[in-house]
């Protein structure tokens, strides 16, 4: 399967025509791109269509009325799909869905990169470790340092995994018989297998120990390594100056 071809979407409405009436059950069965029976969902579906039952409540309302072995049995199930998710093929590159830019906020407009040496550089300059030619050496040489210990720390990223983005207990639906469906796939994409574990830890903290069984848990070193690095590069900075700031 080729993931880089752009999509086409055959029902489309201009901006300024929004809020446009949505193709009827007919006409999405008609188009015959219907993926039935399935627990992965790959990147040329148009649109996930559910007709008949519903799909239940969200796991941020439910789970204080679960039981513990109700929850466990949730999380197991849905940590198989993700699980399953990321065994999607490779794409060759780092970014959303069809070769995008990246949605999420931290990246929101950059990309795709076709390395994680290219996505890294995107990545330190949106948190704020920038430099250019005019940078003062020791702020370069420290970056560059930290950058490869950060790829190091980060060993299995080298490749695109497919990962949903965005995940947290209102984007999980429970349906009546405890099967857990993940809605809400607007920041999904091909991103290093950490991408996920970052954005909860620093959207949803409080529910990462809920949700521990769904992310990458080799990862939660980075989190040190960025704030430690902050230092540094405060310090380098107040020593060096950097005329690009």
């Amino acid at each position: 399967m080729d993931f880089s071809t752009p999509l086409q979407f055959p029902y489309w409405a201009p901006a300024d025509t929004i809020p446009a009436p949505l193709p009827t059950f007919n006409e999405i069965v008609s188009t015959g791109s219907i993926i039935r029976r399935s627990t992965v969902y790959p990147e040329r579906c148009l649109a996930l269509h559910h007709h008949g039952e519903h799909p239940g409540a969200d796991l941020h309302k439910l789970n204080p009325v679960l039981s513990n072995s109700q929850r466990s049995g949730i999380l197991s199930r849905l940590a198989g799909q993700v699980n399953e998710l990321r065994q999607l093929g490779d794409t060759g590159y780092f970014g959303a869905l069809s070769r995008r830019p990246f949605e999420a906020s931290y990246l929101a407009g950059s990309g795709p990169f076709d390395s994680l040496n290219d996505f890294m550089d995107a990545f330190l300059d949106r948190r704020g470790f920038m430099v250019d030619e005019r940078s003062p050496r020791p702020l370069v040489e420290g970056r560059n340092r930290f950058r490869a210990s950060l790829i190091q720390a980060l060993h299995g990223s080298e490749r695109p995994v497919f990962t949903h983005g965005d995940n947290h207990t209102r984007n999980i639906m429970i349906r009546e018989n405890g099967t857990p469906v993940l809605i809400d796939w607007e920041m999904s994409g091909w991103y290093p297998a950490f991408w996920e574990y970052f954005r909860m830890a620093s959207l949803h903290l409080e529910q990462l120990t809920l949700l521990s069984s769904l992310l990458e848990a080799r990862y939660p070193p980075v989190l040190q390594l960025l704030g430690d690095f902050h230092q540094t590069w405060d310090r380098l900075r107040n020593e060096h100056g950097n005329t690009n700031m």
